[in-house]
């Protein structure tokens, strides 16, 4: 220390300082000891109805700022934490719905599934948003997508429609085409196994029926009475079963299935994964059966863990965790230390998946700005509430924007076409993509409809009833508000919901009625109205932006101006107690005597002092 100079004091300070925490292994910056989740003899690590939310929500929540590269980091530094016990077994699970909510999800889904291959799930199963549409069914199985998951895609009750060659031999023999059906994924249950113990693992959609021609789902009912399904239980080998169910948490479904394995084994521990229903919930079964879900959009990393069943544990404790999808929760999780940077916590796989992420967006052009919104519109608010999204879109966007204020025009939607808010300022095409991802083809239904078949195609009421995800709304949402029953209206809707329209016009008409298909999808129309009202050209809507973009810059400054203040204080007191201490050894040189050496005490330790 004598030798130093005041300019490599500095220079020590600034590599301990700033280069240190870059030169850290990931491996050696989180701790065993600190780790915060229960661990049992199983552990799941859980997402469901993820919807392509596979990039995070960190552009307008940033609380919740997790990507599917962290969410893996996530899982294979718990495996190393967990490495070292033998007897401890973790499983990461996927629970469907990976289709329709952001501009990932495209049909095909193209450059989703890539992404989906690289997560290494232990297993996963089939959500009703991959049914819907043949396109996404055919590349599924065309792309590699079912080969490269192997039997780790479950699907007990959904199968996939195929025209196979048959030979058939007679006098002239001959081939012909007949459709087969396999199961969707490559396997009905599959025996996870772990260092300890196996899981046997289900995979149940509920009794969807709007699948695509090329699938077919069996009721839940029926396939627990199947051969298969008996002699899974009856003959392999487990520990525990795990039940992957895109179905609600308590659905009745749940307990046919949990009835039909204990005839058979009444006291192996049973985990049933749940979803669907986009929500937050545990419940308990009974004593060795719980249920779980863990929320939807990527808002939720879901943990579950439980023990055998012996003489130590007669009944399986179930604990779980919900843990935000939020980059901090997932490191102080695994006993990160709080400082460690974003760098420090991705594994290479992780940092692989956050690559393929920004390729498939910048592909897709997803973040190219087309307007600012002036206002935050909310999904969850009434019709008539102040920034109700669907009564902006409704008013604003379809009755003045596209149907040109005409009063005898009528346009109604189910509500549930709408998934997520418009939040206020600069508006990309991924917003729109997240608000109305479906794209629904517009439908001019019938051009004369009384307004008193009107109401009877309603019920009666034009907003009669409540949806069942959201009390605010009813379940279809139209654009007029009182009808007048000797008027004739023109009547708009939406390809999904043609079916239900069709049918209830000529019920009430007693007349066939034949849609006619428009030259607009729900998404150009919200793309067109935000071009035209929200875009460059709107001299208002720019003062707006352009005032909120100056208050967001004048909000940076101020907090870096902040940071600079704070920085300089700090460097000063530094530099201070640098020349200080200099100061302090260079008397001390100069007027040093020695004295005898005496043993002091402090808090009961000897310590030498001179």
């Amino acid at each position: 220390p004598g030798t130093h100079s005041l300019p490599m004091d500095l220079f020590y300070f600034v590599v301990v300082t700033v280069l240190c925490p870059f030169l850290s292994s990931p491996r050696s910056s989180y701790n065993a000891q600190a780790l915060n989740l229960p661990i049992n003899d199983f552990n799941l690590v859980i997402v469901t109805d993820v919807h392509s939310w596979v990039g995070s929500h960190r552009l307008h929540e940033p609380n919740l700022n997790a990507d599917y590269g962290h969410v893996l980091s996530f899982v294979e530094h718990l495996r190393n934490l967990l490495l070292p016990d033998k007897n401890k077994n973790l499983f990461f699970l996927m629970n469907g719905d990976f289709m329709d909510g952001t501009g990932l999800s495209t049909y095909p889904p193209t450059h989703l599934t890539p992404i989906l291959q690289h997560m290494n799930f232990d297993a996963m199963t089939v959500g009703n948003h991959e049914l819907y549409h043949d396109s996404t069914v055919k590349h599924l199985r065309d792309s590699g997508f079912l080969q490269a998951l192997g039997d780790r895609y479950i699907t007990s009750n959904v199968d996939q429609i195929l025209n196979e060659s048959v030979s058939t031999t007679t006098s002239a023999s001959t081939t012909t085409k007949q459709q087969q059906q396999h199961p969707l994924g490559g396997s009905r249950f599959k025996i996870l196994k772990g260092p300890d113990a196996n899981v046997l693992v289900f995979g149940f959609l509920y009794n969807f029926e709007n699948n695509c021609p090329s699938t077919a789902v069996s009721k839940v009912q029926d396939v627990v009475k199947t051969d298969w399904f008996q002699s899974a239980l009856t003959h392999q080998s487990y520990d525990a079963i795990v039940v992957l169910a895109h179905m609600d948490l308590v659905d009745s479904l749940v307990y046919v299935i949990m009835n039909s394995i204990r005839k058979v084994n009444p006291l192996v521990p049973i985990q049933f994964v749940t979803g669907h229903t986009h929500y937050r919930g545990q419940h308990i079964l009974e004593d060795r059966a719980a249920t779980f879900e863990a929320g939807r959009y990527l808002d939720t990393v879901g943990f579950v863990s439980f023990n055998k069943i012996n003489h130590t544990h007669p009944k399986a404790l179930f604990q779980h965790v919900f843990l935000d999808a939020n980059v901090k929760t997932l490191k102080e999780t695994l006993g990160f230390n709080d400082n460690d940077n974003q760098d420090s916590f991705l594994t290479d796989n992780g940092k692989k998946i956050q690559n393929m992420i920004a390729q498939a967006r910048n592909s897709l052009e997803l973040d190219t700005v087309y307007g600012c919104s002036p206002q935050h519109l909310y999904l969850q608010n009434g019709l008539l509430e102040k920034n109700s999204l669907w009564g902006f879109f409704l008013q604003k966007v379809v009755h003045e924007f596209y149907l040109q204020g005409a009063p005898n025009s009528v346009y109604a939607q189910g509500v549930g076409a709408f998934r997520y808010d418009l939040f206020s300022g600069n508006v990309t095409l991924d917003d729109l993509k997240v608000v109305n991802p479906f794209d629904d083809v517009i439908y001019l239904i019938t051009r004369d409809l009384k307004g008193s078949e009107l109401l009877e195609v309603f019920g009666g009421n034009i907003h009669q009833g409540r949806d069942r995800l959201n009390a605010a709304l009813p379940p279809y949402a139209t654009t007029i508000q009182n009808v007048d029953p000797e008027q004739t209206y023109e009547f708009y809707g939406v390809d999904f919901d043609l079916p239900h329209f069709v049918e209830a016009i000529e019920k009430a008409t007693g007349k066939n009625v034949t849609p006619e298909a428009q030259s607009m999808s729900t998404t150009n129309l919200w793309l067109e109205f935000v071009k035209s009202e929200w875009g460059n050209n709107n001299n208002n809507n720019n003062e707006y932006c352009q005032e909120a973009e100056q208050q967001q810059e004048e909000k940076g400054m101020s907090f870096t101006m902040l940071l600079g203040v704070v920085a300089s204080i700090f460097g000063l007191a530094v530099i201070f107690m640098l020349i200080r201490n200099r100061w302090i050894r260079a008397r001390r040189s100069r007027s040093f005597t020695p004295v005898e050496s005496s043993n002091i005490s402090i808090d009961g330790e000897d310590y030498k002092s001179t």
